[in-house]
């Protein structure tokens, strides 16, 4: 029998002045430039002829002519099947065949063939790799499989060493892998297929392309979206066999250099099935073909780095299969198949099904699983909701303390006399977000917080019973922290096909003595007793009790909690526990994950019905979010994500000590301005004490929008005038006033451009306006004074400017600017208003407001955003002669501005800025942040420029450094694949914006560097 490829032939040998022969004697092609593309056994140029592109192959010598002519047979089909069709096409020749037989340089001879080049990019171009690109390389390969469906050649009848189902070759090469733990893993992947043949022939089977690796598969990429698969490239490798074998070799290629395998596998067969559904026995094998595959590139590679030492190229694949196959092989096989079988949106475990069916039936209820002291008819049951965006749970610091936690659930419990208190089954919890739970996944970061089973709280020493009969599997001390503590885990095969286990955790270890595997358990019978706090993890003493109708070979304990995202499959795993106890999920903060899950996209549908167009959303796919918690938002999933963009959390989401002060407060009174209130006038206090001297009169209102608001009130009242300078891209609040005067929204979509009395300056931007370096700044303010000279009809100017402009794309004013600024417009009697909303309070690390890297003293300084840390305040600050021009007579007031409760949450902000030094962790950890984003990004083509100062930085990206062209569809599409690998960042123009609050931290610096890295690379 002869193995095509099992053994390296030498290729062909034609020399460019051959090549350029052949193309012009039988193809007419003169004049043309080469350059050699890679191959494993054949010999390809890639020719530049005008403005047309084409590959030369020339086949082995040892390659029949009918396998030559099969591939020619191909292209032709599928153009023909399809006038659409996007891939090669074959190239006549002057005389109008399609090959030529030709002689090499050693006298060989070989078949030549010309087809057109596909131009564009390929999968191994696209180093970020998200799973939505994946299921369209599954989708492309199930396209093509579909096409070949009705495709026949006797050149695809051939016995290929490439062909899964002729993986038994590798065993008698298994001498040439040198590292034994490989030699294992190619072993046992081939004799799982070998043992399977009677099972693999009852599959379909077609001719298949049989090689969708990263070089043959063809990529569309736009800024808009993300990269996806539109063709194939390549059939040499084309063979008849089974047809899921063409998915095996797009899944193989697609665990190389990934971090979980079979998440890749899950996400292209995904693709694939939605295109040509899989059956269930396909699905079934898929995973030992996958292997297969890999072992065959193992193998093959260590045969050639024997034969041929020097082929860097046929080493390419070898570290990433070696590592793909032995992950494969530490993970569960039948957890893998099942994980398959869920992306088909089969039952993952086939036994599932039975063993709800039965249990609808037979489950016997409540009553033979706890006793409780005093058990009656009515006895009490109540729900504790533990989802991720319950309020009933507290804030993170309060559950993540064991003995608060546990107190609130005891309060609960007492306060509504419950016999128990129950913890929902499928229910996404915040409490599992910790390292320990933790799965650094290909999408990044995942955390298992999906419950898996029921949780009954009860008093320790509570017996715990059997409700089914059965036979002991496993006892377990488990005393590792988190997880169940001792256990128990009876089996139960009530009748034929049905077969499931109980798992009883948070046990009592001193009563457990009595059971060993094997031990018979009656219906009803007492096992164990509930451990007190310390046998369950400090929380109070409770029972987990948890459904698994496999336990993939593990004894004492399975996982209590899985991701969101493979539910699906530990739904099946893990069936909820009420189809015993009869105790359902009922409350109506119950989550159960996949509502969830697939209630996200008709929560965007009630928002569009109700709220206005014009209030958009972030990302790509919209992000649910339920809680918030320092520097991290929580998804209704339970997935945590690093906040790189909310400056309003300026101290951390929901900080303790401003949730307390701000609920200490509202409990004893909330009023405004017009009484006579400590907080406010202390806060008033504390707030001038921080700015300079002068700045001491303060107007309390409820957001940066109303501070600005009122500074141009403030300011036209002493100037006698409205004339106002603005800078260009500058956005300083969503009031009609304060739109006139900001050129991001009067020159953006939907704008009108300024009114007569307001004048926009250019941006004062060194790195790409007209001036740079020494004395750019003065260059720049040129333009106020001649602002101030054409408004002086309309009467004094207003200079209204950030130090930093955010909306613009966090750009740095140029140096000497704002000083000689302020100078032109004081010199015309004008007034000059630091907007501080975004970068005040120590956010840029080396200073408290921004105007003071200046060196310059505005008249009104506005605040907001970070004052109460999301509880709406704000701050005018000004003179007190501007205080007094104001004060004409018409009363200001605002009915909730200055608000006692709003000052008691701004009090907090500034205790927690002091007590935690977050102003020296804005500019520690900020110039950390800054040199990495510079090191990751530094040889970046997109990366135009880094920028930033504290914990207020910018990443600009453009099309190139040469043109620096800006591309807001490409900030926006990486903005959104961040927040894909669990990273949010914002977007202005064409840069991602980073401001998080200020506890971000050296950790939560890499992450963000590493994910835009991977983005940007």
């Amino acid at each position: 029998m002869r193995i095509v490829g099992a053994v390296n032939v030498d290729p062909p040998r034609f020399g460019p002045d051959a090549a350029r022969s052949v193309l012009d004697h039988v193809w007419g092609l003169a004049s043309v430039q080469l350059e050699p593309l890679p191959s494993e056994r054949d010999q390809n140029w890639l020719v530049h002829a005008g403005a047309s592109s084409f590959v030369l192959k020339f086949a082995n010598a040892a390659e029949p002519p009918a396998e030559t002519d099969m591939q020619v047979s191909v292209l032709r089909f599928l153009e023909a099947s399809n006038p659409q069709w996007a891939g090669q096409r074959v190239v006549p020749s002057v005389s109008g065949a399609a090959t030529a037989v030709l002689a090499d340089e050693r006298g060989r001879s070989h078949t030549a063939r010309l087809v057109t080049w596909v131009d564009g990019r390929t999968w191994a171009d696209v180093h970020d790799v998200p799973g939505g690109f994946r299921e369209t390389v599954g989708a492309v390969v199930a396209t093509v499989d579909a096409a070949l469906s009705g495709f026949e050649h006797p050149g695809a009848k051939r016995t290929l060493a490439w062909d899964v189902l002729n993986v038994a070759w590798v065993l008698d090469r298994l001498h040439t892998i040198s590292d034994e733990a490989t030699r294992l893993h190619v072993q046992r992947a081939a004799e799982r297929v070998l043992a399977q043949r009677d099972r693999l022939d009852g599959l379909p089977r077609s001719v298949v392309h049989n090689d969708a690796n990263q070089a043959n598969v063809l990529v569309a990429v736009s800024d808009e979206s993300t990269p996806r698969a539109v063709g194939l490239i390549d059939f040499g490798d084309m063979v008849e066999t089974v047809t899921v074998a063409g998915l095996a070799v797009a899944c193989a290629y697609a665990t190389l250099g990934v971090e979980r395998p079979i998440d890749a596998i899950a996400d292209v067969v995904r693709g694939y099935h939605r295109v040509r559904p899989l059956s269930e026995a396909e699905a079934d094998v898929l995973v030992d073909l996958i292997r297969a595959r890999l072992a065959i590139t193992v193998t093959t590679a260590a045969m050639n780095a024997v034969e041929r030492p020097d082929d860097a190229y046929q080493q390419v694949s070898a570290e990433p299969a070696r590592t793909a196959l032995r992950l494969l092989h530490a993970g569960n096989d039948r957890l893998a198949t099942y994980i398959v079988r869920a992306a088909c949106d089969m039952e993952p475990v086939p036994t599932a099904s039975a063993v709800r069916v039965w249990l609808a039936e037979h489950g016997p209820g409540f009553a033979p699983l706890l006793v409780p002291d005093q058990r009656s008819a009515s006895t009490r049951i109540g729900w504790l909701d533990f989802s991720v965006g319950s309020t009933e749970l507290g804030s993170v610091s309060e559950f993540s303390n064991a003995r608060t936690f546990a107190r609130r659930i005891e309060d609960r419990i007492a306060a509504d006399r419950l016999d128990f208190a129950v913890g929902a089954y499928g229910e996404p919890r915040p409490f599992y977000s910790t390292d320990a739970y933790m799965i650094d996944g290909n999408d990044g970061p995942e955390w298992r917080t999906v419950h898996l089973g029921q949780d009954y709280f009860a008093p320790a020493g509570t017996v715990v019973m059997s409700p089914l009969a059965g036979t002991v599997h496993s006892v377990a001390e488990n005393t590792l922290p988190l997880d169940y503590g001792p256990t128990i885990v009876v089996h139960h095969e009530p009748s034929p096909g049905v077969s499931f286990y109980s798992l009883f955790g948070h046990l009592d270890a001193n009563v457990l003595d009595r059971w060993v595997p094997g031990q018979a358990v009656d219906a009803g019978e007492p096992l164990a007793l509930i451990g007190a706090a310390p046998r369950n993890g400090g929380w109070p003493p409770h029972l987990h009790y948890q459904l698994v109708v496999d336990m993939l070979d593990r004894h004492g304990d399975f996982d209590g909690a899985c991701r969101s995202s493979q539910w699906s499959t530990y739904r099946s795993l893990c069936p909820d526990a009420a189809l015993v106890t009869r105790v359902p999920n009922a409350a109506p903060s119950a989550a159960d994950p996949n509502a969830v899950l697939t209630a996200d996209a008709h929560l965007a549908d009630r928002r569009r019905s109700v709220l206005g167009r014009s209030l958009s959303v972030h990302y790509r796919t919209p992000l649910h979010i339920v809680r918030g918690a320092g520097q991290y938002l929580y998804g209704a999933d339970g997935r945590r994500y690093v906040d790189a963009v909310n400056n309003v959390a300026h101290v951390g989401h929901s900080h303790p000590r401003v949730v307390e002060a701000i609920a200490r407060q509202a409990g004893v009174l909330n009023t405004n301005t017009r009484y006579l209130h400590d907080l406010i006038t202390s806060y008033a206090e504390r707030l001038t004490a921080l700015l300079p001297e002068h700045l001491s009169v303060v107007h309390l209102v409820c957001s940066g929008s109303e501070a600005n608001e009122l500074a141009l009130r403030m300011a036209r009242a002493a100037t006698g005038s409205n004339a106002t300078i603005v800078i260009d891209g500058a956005y300083h609040g969503n009031t009609n006033a304060l739109v006139e005067i900001s050129p991001y929204k009067f020159n953006g979509p939907g704008g009108s451009g300024p009114p007569a009395n307001v004048m926009s300056v250019a941006t004062p931007d060194e790195s790409r306006g007209a001036w740079s370096g020494h004395g750019a700044g003065h260059a720049y303010a040129d333009a106020i004074r001649e602002a101030v000279d054409l408004l002086a009809p309309v009467g004094r100017p207003t200079f209204v400017a950030e130090a930093w402009l955010g909306s613009a794309g966090q750009i740095p004013l140029a140096s000497g600017f704002l000083s000689a600024a302020y100078a032109h417009v004081r010199a015309a009697g004008g007034v000059c208003i630091a907007d501080e909303v975004q970068v005040g309070f120590g956010r840029l690390g080396d200073v408290m407001w921004g105007f003071e890297q200046h060196d310059v003293v505005p008249d009104i300084v506005t605040l907001g955003k970070p004052i109460g840390n999301g509880h709406p305040i704000g701050a005018v600050v000004t003179t007190p002669a501007i205080a007094e021009a104001f004060a004409n007579g018409m009363e200001y007031f605002n009915t909730f501005g200055g608000n006692a409760v709003s000052c008691a949450a701004a009090h907090g902000v500034l205790d927690v800025m002091a007590d935690e030094a977050l102003q020296a962790n804005a500019s520690h950890v900020g110039s950390y942040l800054l040199g990495g984003l510079r090191t990751a990004l530094g040889d970046v083509e997109r990366v135009g420029d880094v920028r930033g100062s504290g914990l207020f930085c910018g990443v600009e990206l453009v099309a190139d450094r040469t043109s620096r062209q800006r591309s807001a569809a490409f900030a926006s599409s990486v903005a959104s694949r961040l927040s894909e690998l669990g990273v949010l960042v914002g977007t202005d123009f064409n840069t991602l914006k980073i401001k998080p609050p200020l506890c971000f931290s050296i950790r939560d610096a890499d992450r963000l560097a590493n994910a835009l890295w991977r983005c940007l690379r």
